[in-house]
């Protein structure tokens, strides 16, 4: 669930009890046990760095296999997150204006 639909802060108690998924790293599978909400993107971007090799590796060595994987992780990718909108009902797309802006 896309963390800009819970706007609360941290509390003492949740960075006491959550600061070690900072830590690895894993703080985006648990959005509801952040200490520090705005430390998201550092998550998804390490699993990013630790997950690039699965594309790159394939398409240096193999290019035409190095394709299908990253086009299938592609699919995959994208299927997923039109998979999470449609269940979820989330709206196309995050606008914060108007009435919006304040929840």
């Amino acid at each position: 669930m896309p963390l800009f639909f819970s706007p609360t802060p941290a509390t003492d108690d949740q960075c006491k009890t959550y600061l070690w998924k900072n830590l690895l790293y894993i703080t985006n599978f648990y959005p509801n046990e952040m200490c520090l909400g705005h430390t998201w993107y550092l998550a998804a971007d390490m699993q990013m760095f630790v997950l690039t090799p699965i594309i790159l590796i394939p398409l240096a060595l193999y290019p035409v296999a190095g394709w299908i994987v990253a086009i299938v992780l592609l699919i995959l990718s994208t299927a997923g997150n039109v998979i999470m909108v449609y269940e979820n009902n989330f709206p196309p797309t995050f606008t914060a204006f108007g009435d919006d802006a304040h929840g």
